[in-house]
């Protein structure tokens, strides 16, 4: 149950159907499928974001990785792009983040869902 509260901490939803799949099954293994479909549709809804602009996705990969700080998502993101981003537009795409309640920032930029995380590491 621990793990599964780590997991799938941040969507309430996630931890719900958790406890519904796992008392319809005993099957201890349960929580790696439901991970599994959480961040593949969590994944299809980033995909989403490309819409708006690419640099969604280059932002959440960065920050998946680790790259927290916003001069380091700035490099990151464009040493994937090959060219300068301007300053507003990663200050736009991280406020819109923050926003739609995907990313939070004090200090250094960080998911509130840890299955979107996941799912920013396999962009």
């Amino acid at each position: 149950m621990e793990r599964a509260v780590k997991t799938l901490d941040g969507i309430p939803g996630w931890l719900s159907y958790f406890g519904y799949e796992y008392a319809k099954v005993r099957y201890p293994k349960i929580l790696d499928q439901i991970l599994n479909n959480a961040v593949e549709l969590a994944l299809n809804e980033i995909k989403k974001l490309e819409n708006l602009s690419k640099l969604y996705t280059y932002v959440l990969k960065a920050v998946a990785m680790g790259f927290n700080r916003w001069s380091n998502i700035k490099r990151a993101v464009e040493a994937w792009l090959g060219y300068s981003i301007p300053n507003r537009s990663l200050s736009r795409i991280l406020r819109n983040l923050e926003k739609m309640n995907i990313l939070k920032s004090n200090d250094e930029y960080n998911f509130l869902d840890p299955v979107i995380r996941e799912a920013s590491k396999r962009i």
